[in-house]
């Protein structure tokens, strides 16, 4: 399968970044700090990807990237293979919590969302599907 297959076509993925635009719009206005995948591990607050896949991971996705001093903890216990470490048990706790208040204040600006938890990959995250 070539590459061009597995990528939307640039009318969707230009679509995704008008969303994408228009989510960290509403994030921000309701005080939540949005944040552009490429400043990754970056600052606090509401990452916001846009995700080129020609299938059903495709699209729009919010995560909630925690402070520094967690972030560097959670990158260290991963790369030794520390699944017991705390600060994984309350990266999982604080992701999740900040995932449901993100929810609830998209939601409440009109835009179509879903929980996904595909912890194997990505900590929890949403799915933004569109905007009504």
């Amino acid at each position: 399968m070539m590459f061009e297959e597995l990528r939307a076509s640039d009318e969707v993925i230009a679509g995704w970044r008008e969303l994408a635009r228009q989510v960290r719009d509403a994030l921000e206005h309701a005080g939540i700090p949005p944040h552009l995948t490429d400043d990754y591990p970056g600052s606090a607050g509401a990452r916001v990807d846009v995700d080129c896949g020609n299938d059903e991971m495709g699209g729009v996705f919010v995560v909630w990237n925690p402070g520094a001093v967690l972030t560097q903890q959670i990158i260290e216990s991963t790369m030794e293979h520390r699944a017991d470490d705390p600060a994984q048990q309350l990266f999982l706790s604080i992701t999740t919590a900040m995932r449901e208040a993100m929810l609830v204040v998209l939601r409440a600006s009109r835009f179509d969302v879903v929980a996904v938890d595909d912890l194997t990959h990505h900590p929890p995250r949403i799915h933004v599907l569109g905007i009504s």
